[in-house]
């Protein structure tokens, strides 16, 4: 699996990602240490859950889909399905950003901003992967119409809006 992942450079996505990821998780330190307080730790969790779906991406990416059964496919895909809104859902945390603890106003946006951008990373590199995946499955056009109606409820939810 290993020698799959770095035979075509996805190890080195999976390090600048993992690199990502901990300097969000050092910011997020420091920050509990200097205000005394936990109330940013539901970022972990968001990361986490936005975390889920580049896992699963990335180890199709290890296997040979072609050799890959039907049923444990679609389980596979199914699950990753059940948790990538979790990943651009990670940018609505911004919606809790405002001055608390002591802590500059810069700080908590840029740590805000920092665990944002790894899901919404993660997201988009899993959404690619698993349209290469399933056109390489099925055909492009399948694997395109996935990638479509997996980006179509977000697309909905910011028309829904009032501007």
């Amino acid at each position: 699996m290993l020698q799959k992942l770095k035979d075509n450079s996805r190890l080195h996505i999976v390090l600048i990602v993992a690199l990502s990821c901990l300097f969000s998780l050092v910011l997020l330190a420091f920050r509990i240490w200097y205000a005394d307080s936990w109330s940013m730790r539901f970022l972990v969790w968001n990361l986490f859950l936005a975390a889920i779906p580049f896992a699963i991406s990335t180890s199709l990416l290890s296997r040979d889909i072609q050799k890959m059964g039907w049923l444990p496919f679609i389980i596979t895909i199914g699950t990753w399905l059940l948790f990538f809104p979790n990943a651009p859902y990670i940018l609505t945390d911004m919606l809790h950003l405002h001055q608390r603890f002591h802590v500059p106003i810069w700080y908590d946006t840029l740590l805000m901003v920092s665990f944002a951008w790894n899901g919404f990373v993660m997201g988009l590199i899993s959404l690619i992967d698993i349209q290469h995946i399933i056109s390489e499955k099925t055909n492009k056009t399948v694997g395109w119409a996935f990638a479509f109606f997996c980006d179509l409820p977000g697309e909905f939810r910011h028309l829904s809006r009032p501007i």
